[in-house]
């Protein structure tokens, strides 16, 4: 992963060399000729630094060292072929949090309700200009449409964090060249979109604190003949020949967003790990989020990255680092919510119900800080490892129930298809055994209205209603969905098997114990 140098380099132009120019009047003959002798030791002293690292990079040359990157601020330089020895002159490539990583599903933490947040994601970038560097092909990511960059927040970040970059990684026309592994699979290209923590001026210092960067992994794989093409890639594709050799430049010609630049990534399943740069100097000051799916792209776009040319003039191939230790680091996995995941047990979601109360008392089941509200959802999972409900609900790992609890508006600010379309139909299941047919595309996700997935309190506890097997994993979202008071006044009107009004149907609280 690559870091942008611009700071680094604007810090190194302020100094000066010489003051020449700018003597004072009353300055007597004597200093006046030690100051032109200072400036005469001075250039002298330039061309012969500039004769040394002409010498130095003709040995360089000769040793045949590809891809040696001498960064901006004479930092000793470094190859992709001698991984290894990065540490014997960039301290922190030896730590004990460096990446890239091998990626294992089944030994991550499953963590369901982690969400990144995108913002400004979709507005157009402007001035889009594509640069050779050496060692990868990166362009600076320029403010949108509106003046402000695109930045991400939420899951695991507690600030908001804007793009800086975005580069890529690859390998060889016979080897793939992404960085991370996952499940033991290396996909052919991985681009990288680093963004820096809002509370720090400048990448240089993000990059001295654990919380300094945030980086979001993207695989690509080259296939014969994709189903689907992505504008904001192909975009960049389309320009790789205008910046084969080293420094370059390339301005894109059409606009593109960073949201483009995602395709159609299923950007809710996700592993993250706390990490470093994959370049020197290896500053564990990053964030990582790898999405889990690649994107299919034309295999004859990928080629175009073997025909870039580092600062030898030489094919710029395989510039990635090896996988590192995890050491006693936690990666966790966000999994779509199709399917849970609770200590290595895999749960499929099977039905959702609702309790509510009166049109004098609210319903809800689970109260929080003393608080009911007027309704609660149950989203209930099954173990997959049973074959069914009845055999799971009594097995202490059989069931995992989501609550989403509900509050009663006067006019909602926001409004959730899929739930409008579910109580805005409950006049016409109003007697017992009445059914009704909602043509509405169902994803569990589309059940959760606009909760924080983040906060949740979770326990182990049981069914609220007999026979009360104690088989339940518990999580119950700490936000309050909001629902209007029509709505809320459908399920007054629902009746019971007596044909009598069915009210209150929530189970009283129940004592804690010694549970945590």
């Amino acid at each position: 992963m690559i870091t942008s140098l611009g700071d680094s380099q604007q810090k190194s132009a302020k100094i000066p060399l010489s003051k020449g120019t700018h003597q004072q009047p009353s300055v007597s003959a004597e200093s006046h000729i030690q100051n032109k002798r200072t400036v005469e030791g001075r250039t002298q002293l330039q061309t012969l630094l500039a004769k040394i690292q002409e010498q130095f990079d003709k040995e360089e040359d000769l040793h045949g060292n590809h891809a040696v990157q001498l960064r901006a601020d004479r930092s000793p330089p470094w190859s992709y072929e001698n991984t290894e020895e990065w540490g014997n002159d960039y301290e922190q490539c030896n730590g004990r949090r460096q990446s890239p990583i091998a990626l294992r599903t089944e030994r991550s933490l499953w963590v369901p309700y982690l969400n990144l947040k995108f913002g400004n994601y979709d507005v157009p970038l402007t001035n889009v200009t594509l640069m050779n560097i050496g060692y990868t092909v990166q362009f600076q990511v320029p403010p949108t449409e509106n003046g402000q960059l695109p930045f991400i927040t939420g899951a695991k970040l507690n600030d908001r964090y804007e793009a800086n970059n975005v580069h890529f990684h690859w390998g060889s026309p016979t080897s793939p060249g992404a960085e991370h592994l996952v499940d033991g699979y290396r996909y052919s290209v991985e681009m990288h979109i680093v963004h820096k923590n809002v509370r720090y001026g400048t990448v240089e210092e993000a990059t001295m604190n654990p919380d300094g960067l945030a980086v979001l992994g993207i695989f690509l794989e080259g296939v014969n003949n994709p189903s689907v093409s992505y504008p904001g890639l192909d975009e960049i594709f389309n320009h790789l020949p205008e910046v084969r050799e080293y420094e370059s430049t390339s301005q894109l010609n059409n606009t593109i967003t960073m949201r483009q630049l995602l395709g159609n990534l299923n950007t809710k399943v996700f592993f993250s790990y706390s990490g470093s740069l994959t370049t020197p100097p290896c500053s564990e000051a990053v964030r990582w989020f790898v999405f889990r799916d690649a994107l299919p792209v034309s295999q004859n776009q990928i080629n175009k990255f073997f025909q870039i040319m580092d600062q030898n003039g030489q094919p710029l191939l395989n510039n990635y680092r090896r996988v590192q230790p995890i050491n006693d680091r936690l990666v966790l996995y966000r999994p779509g919510l199709g399917i849970l995941k609770e200590n290595r047990h895999q749960y499929e979601p099977m039905f959702a119900h609702i309790h509510w109360g009166s049109p004098t008392s609210k319903g809800s089941e689970h109260t929080i800080d003393g608080h009911r509200f007027d309704v609660e959802m149950h989203i209930v999972h099954k173990n997959r490892k049973y074959k069914t409900m009845e055999i799971a609900s009594k097995l202490h790992d059989g069931l995992l129930v989501v609550g989403v609890l509900f509050k009663k508006v006067k006019d909602a600010n926001i409004r959730f298809e899929l739930l409008d379309n579910i109580f805005n139909s409950l006049p016409s299941i109003k007697t017992y055994q009445d059914s009704v047919l909602i043509k509405y595309p169902l994803k569990i996700s589309d059940l959760l209205g606009n909760v924080d997935t983040n906060v949740f309190f979770s326990y182990h506890g049981s069914l609220t209603t007999p026979p009360c097997y104690q088989s339940v994993h518990w999580y119950v979202f700490r936000d309050a969905v909001p629902i209007t008071e029509k709505q809320l006044n459908h399920f007054f009107q629902i009746m019971d098997v007596h044909g009598e009004p069915l009210h209150n149907n929530f189970r009283l609280l129940q004592s804690v114990g010694n549970r945590i």
